[in-house]
């Protein structure tokens, strides 16, 4: 009795895990996003409220709160 083998079944091809490679790859899809984003006749995002700049200055009054905050290691 002969077992029938399987040859339509693609063999797996092991490779060296590179993290170099995944961040190249990285990359190169962010400066993919980049340049689709700035193609001719294409808007750029813009911002969800409307800006507008005016002349109007805010002072800010400082009383009682110390210069220099210090943070602690609990």
């Amino acid at each position: 009795m002969t077992l029938a083998t399987r040859q339509d079944s693609p063999r797996a091809v092991i490779s060296r895990w590179d993290p170099f490679r995944d961040l190249e790859d990285m990359y190169e899809r962010v400066g993919q996003l980049m340049d689709g984003l700035a193609e001719p006749g294409r808007a750029m995002p813009a911002p969800l409220a409307d800006l507008e700049e005016t002349d109007v200055r805010v002072g800010k009054s400082n009383a009682g709160r110390p210069r220099r905050i210090e943070i602690k290691d609990s």
